[in-house]
């Protein structure tokens, strides 16, 4: 059988613990990762969003725009004529 001191039982104790302490601490990186992960996919889905509005709002803007000069030279035609 092999002779073991009591000292190189506790380093091998030491080291076992550390082991085990280190393996928490990467779960608790990974984890907290996934959370950041999860946090940036609600920023880019209300970042599309944002984009998806203010796309449409330019159109809505921009149509009005468009009549509204379309009018204006209607009417500048229009009274022309007369």
């Amino acid at each position: 059988m092999i002779k073991v001191e009591k000292f190189e039982l506790q380093e091998i104790l030491n080291t076992l613990n550390l082991r085990k302490e280190g393996r928490k601490l990467h779960e608790q990186i990974n984890e907290r990762f996934n959370r950041l992960g999860k946090k940036f996919d609600g920023f880019k889905v209300e970042l599309m969003e944002t984009q998806e509005t203010a796309d449409y709002l330019s159109s809505k803007v921009l149509q009005h725009e468009k009549s509204s000069a379309t009018y204006k030279v209607t009417k500048l035609i229009i009274s022309n004529k007369t």
